[in-house]
């Protein structure tokens, strides 16, 4: 395909230098670690420096194409170390390193020996954490911590022999604990991509970019790392956990810095509209925000419409809203909106899109667009059966084109071939999405997905990890007998589980609670993938859809779950409606903070309070990882203390955390900048 505005250098490595060479005094990254004051900045010239220098040290450790692992936090520190590995001409592999040693950890390891890393890289304050991990998991590579004064070995750099198409990046989707798959993206990928959103977001070197996103993200590393950094902007960074507790901090960073690009999944836009009051609207001024940037998971009108109705008196100009889609196949972004041009969407019959044709209707279902197909990425509308291309107009796959779309997994011939190397009518190869989508009037619109990944705030989940961790929790859950997947619920996506129980499970003697089962299920999912269920349907043995091979229908079980045809023997769903008023937070008191404690997770995973007791394991509680800040931040405002992020992990019961912040004294002020795998 014939393109326009190539970059102006082949790999990254030559990209940065002369940048570095150009404007070495041009600030390029600031870290604001409270999202207020600038702890930590960096120049081109001191990044091109430092990278150098640590690059010396990875060079002198192992050779040109050595996957390094990341598991570091969001910072300064993250952006060298990226950039350090290109350097040495070694393969980045980004991750993130949990706060705790309960959580997370699992998937990082599996992500280890999947592309056998043969360094570990680390952040100055992180190095003995990982080193520890790395030991007790007989991992036998070497830990290098970034260094400030790395700068000072620059000239000890060997520049390596770099090609567009060697692989700099390999990007594990966020969710999985299963075996993950790296999506190989090299150099090329990588400055396509970064250069077409500039082109098709029409971003310009004034642009100043606030990013609380996970840089081991794509949508973080790529939109917010990368792309700034070719565009000449400067990027604000701020820590992820900071901006869900607190999002009015992101939003009180917008206004301060006068910052026109930030963004995130759906969700965020939601979590701002009920956590930040009408109230404080007169402290923001939002009127500088351009490209407010939407994607990573099913992007909701209603939540458009609320987000542009919530801060219009902040000054937030509608047509700053800004839908894109991408998938980290395509790198990052296949279409996106301007800034300035606002969002298209499209009401359409729902019996009618339910058959795969597209009928405008007055009332319905509202889509949005995730803009205009470009003339970089191809897009065609696919049957997926018969793998024909369909007129505009008609749901089908969609597939994908171009020079952002990667190679292939990492070691992954079989599936590569399979998702990356479809062929249409003799042409290709092409990118199949697992996407559902249709184009209406040049517009791309998504309306769901054929592929049974789960996407919940943001963060891809694979019903087999959730299936096998609610099948280890009682011997009278049916192995190979669940299926989870996701329903539409309101204005969100919701994540169900529908689950075989053995006979006895299933008998009216009360031999066995599916109540306690059904709770202790909940808690295990989201103490294990961070995802709060909001519907569990225990089923008769051998009920579940399947082909007649014995392979699970999952599509079958939701459709049968929405329409009510399973064999329930027992039935959850999160309830909705008015809660009763939560208590008072009296400081001082141990029992009555544990009652606020109580009701407050009640409200939030929306289950009956007598359930929620001051003996009940935080961990089974049902919270995920942005409940669960969302709630630190609650008893940190209200009892007029800061706490660590991670307390809630640190107190076994709701009791023993009563107990702690019943003193303030223990409740002491600590800083901690910390990473948690939120999308």
């Amino acid at each position: 395909m014939q393109r326009e505005n190539l970059p102006r250098t082949e790999h990254w490595v030559a990209q940065l230098r002369r940048s570095a060479a150009q404007q070495p005094d041009r600030t390029v990254f600031e870290f604001l670690a409270d999202a207020r004051e600038v702890s930590e900045r960096l120049t081109c010239g001191e990044l091109d420096r430092r990278a150098r220098g640590l690059a010396s040290r990875l060079q002198a450790l192992a050779g040109p194409g050595t996957r390094v692992l990341m598991p570091m936090p969001n910072g300064i520190d993250y952006v060298v170390g990226f950039f350090a590995v290109l350097y040495a001409g070694m393969i980045a592999v980004t991750a993130y390193r949990p706060p705790h040693k309960r959580r997370g950890w699992q998937r990082i390891l599996a992500i280890a020996g999947d592309c056998d890393a043969g360094l570990l890289l680390a952040d100055a304050g992180g190095q003995e954490a990982v080193s520890d991990w790395a030991r007790e998991q007989s991992l036998s590579g070497p830990v290098l911590a970034v260094s400030p004064g790395d700068g000072e070995r620059a000239g000890q750099w060997r520049e390596p022999e770099i090609r567009a198409g060697d692989i700099a990046l390999l990007q594990y989707s966020s969710g999985s604990t299963g075996a993950p798959k790296g999506v190989a993206i090299s150099h090329a990928n990588l400055l396509h991509n970064a250069d077409l959103i500039r082109r098709e977001m029409g971003l310009v070197p004034t642009d100043i970019f606030v990013s609380w996103l996970p840089l081991f993200h794509d949508m973080g590393l790529i939109g917010q790392m990368l792309t700034p950094l070719l565009c000449g902007c400067r990027t604000l960074l701020t820590p992820p956990p900071l901006v869900v507790q607190q999002p009015f901090r992101w939003l009180e960073l917008m206004s301060r810095s006068g910052a026109t690009v930030s963004g995130g999944p759906n969700f965020i836009y939601d979590h701002c509209v009920e956590r930040i009051s009408p109230e404080r609207m007169g402290a923001l001024d939002l009127s500088n925000w351009r490209i407010a940037f939407n994607g990573s998971e099913p992007v909701r009108a209603a939540t458009l419409e609320r987000f542009a109705r919530h801060f219009a008196a902040a000054g937030l100009a509608p047509g700053a809203l800004a839908p894109c889609y991408g998938l980290a196949e395509a790198t990052l972004m296949v279409t996106g909106t301007a800034g300035g041009d606002g969002y298209a969407t499209l009401t359409v019959d729902e019996s009618e899109l339910a058959r795969g044709r597209v009928r405008p209707a007055d009332s319905g279902r509202t889509l949005v667009s995730s803009g205009r197909p470009n003339g970089e990425m191809q897009v065609r509308i696919v049957d997926p059966a018969e793998q024909k291309p369909l007129p505009d107009g008609e749901v089908g796959e969609i597939w994908v084109r171009g020079a952002s779309v990667a190679g292939g997994y990492w070691r992954r011939e079989e599936l590569s071939a399979e998702a990356l190397g479809a062929r249409l009518n003799g042409e290709g190869p092409y990118l199949r999405t697992g996407d559902l989508g249709f184009l209406h009037g040049g517009r791309l619109f998504v309306c769901g997905r054929i592929k049974e990944l789960i996407q919940i705030r943001g963060r891809n989940h694979y019903p087999q990890d959730i299936e096998a961790t609610a099948q280890a929790v009682s011997p009278h859950l049916v192995a190979h007998g669940g299926a989870a997947f996701s329903l539409e619920s309101g204005d969100c996506e919701t994540a169900v589980l529908v689950q075989e129980v053995d006979r006895r499970g299933a008998g009216k003697s009360g031999a066995v609670d599916r109540s306690a089962l059904i709770r202790e299920i909940c808690a295990a999912v989201a103490a294990e993938h961070d995802l709060q269920l909001q519907a569990l349907a225990l089923i008769a043995p051998a009920s579940l859809p399947r082909t007649t091979s014995g392979k699970i229908q999952r599509t079958a079980a939701r459709s049968a779950y929405d329409l009510g045809e399973l064999r329930l023997v027992e039935h959850w769903r999160a309830e909705g409606g008015e809660r009763e008023l939560s208590p008072a937070l009296p400081a001082g008191d141990a029992d009555g903070i544990a009652r606020w404690i109580c009701h407050w997770i009640a409200a939030q995973t929306r289950r009956p309070l007598e359930q929620i007791t001051p003996d009940l394991p935080l961990e089974a509680s049902g919270l995920d990882s942005v409940a669960g800040m969302t709630l630190n931040h609650e008893l940190s405002s209200r009892l007029g203390v800061r706490l660590q992020p991670d307390i809630l992990w640190r107190y076994p019961t709701v009791e023993s955390l009563a107990r702690y912040l019943a003193s303030p004294e223990e409740a002491q002020e600590e800083e901690e900048t910390w990473q948690e795998g939120l999308l």
